[in-house]
């Protein structure tokens, strides 16, 4: 192998986007997919879609290490699934390399009911990119399950991961309202995201989010032309992670996160430590 490595296609990169942002690639891919991105003059947009999700995901999890060789029946059950694709001109990639990419291309196929002749060349379409998203986040609950099992937290776990699977699937609906989430003053580092789908309900996820103070708690806000309303109380897990489930509300073009006196409040008292505006 040359100094400079192998190339890869912009398919292939942007197959492997939710990997590459999970730092989960080897080091060669991971270096191909930077070389590609530092001179392709494509968008590549799923990669800056996923940078805010994807990191939010794999927090939901303490790093204990699951067995090498659970990692390896996990992969290998993955890929009896479907056999390779890819073309012979370019690199075999590592299992988990694999198994993403045919992940995602499962989640196309099973998006478009099949009506006829199938075109030769691959249709690309943006919720496909959250698609793949969600199967990263698969991946993270398969290997974040030996954690559970090990730290004796699998009720609240399974809760949370209900919780999780149903944000993304709402974030990939096409037509949900979305945003992106910031900490800032005493939340800084915390980022998240919320989704409201067109049916059904909203979600709002937040990770890095420090314990409230004793006798205080984090109330999330929907804000119509400025002005809050309730949307309920947010418990942090030990891992700073905090997840809501939340109906609907008409006009709704943004989200914050204040601190307030445990039990909530009627209107918001302090400054928001978290927010994001809504955009379809």
């Amino acid at each position: 192998m040359s100094d400079q490595g192998f190339s890869l296609s912009c398919l292939a990169v942007d197959e492997l986007a939710g990997l590459y942002v999970l730092d989960a690639l080897e080091p060669d891919e991971h270096e191909a997919v930077r070389r590609h991105l530092a001179t392709c003059d494509q968008p590549h947009r799923d990669f800056a879609a996923m940078g805010s999700v994807v990191p939010a995901m794999a927090a939901l999890f303490q790093p204990l290490e699951a067995p090498s060789e659970l990692k390896g029946r996990v992969m290998e059950a993955i890929a009896m699934d479907a056999p390779q694709t890819r073309s012979a001109a370019e690199p075999a990639l590592s299992p988990s390399a694999q198994a993403m990419a045919r992940a995602w291309r499962s989640s196309e196929s099973r998006s478009e009911p099949s009506t006829g002749p199938v075109a030769a060349a691959p249709r690309r379409r943006p919720v496909l990119g959250w698609a793949m998203t969600a199967a990263a986040v698969v991946l993270i609950a398969v290997l974040g399950a030996w954690n559970v099992l090990l730290q004796g937290q699998v009720g609240d776990a399974d809760r949370r991961a209900r919780l999780v699977s149903q944000a993304v699937a709402a974030r990939a609906t096409s037509g949900a309202e979305v945003a992106t989430l910031t900490g800032s003053g005493s939340a800084t580092g915390a980022t998240g995201f919320a989704a409201f789908p067109a049916q059904g309900s909203g979600y709002v996820l937040v990770v890095g989010l420090p314990e409230a103070p004793a006798g205080r708690t984090y109330q999330a806000w929907y804000l119509v032309d400025g002005q809050p309303s309730s949307a309920g109380l947010m418990e942090v897990a030990a891992d700073g992670t905090s997840i809501l489930a939340i109906a609907p509300h008409a006009g709704t073009d943004a989200i914050a996160l204040t601190v307030e006196p445990a039990g909530g409040v009627a209107s918001p008292t302090g400054e928001p430590v978290v927010t994001g505006e809504l955009s379809a």
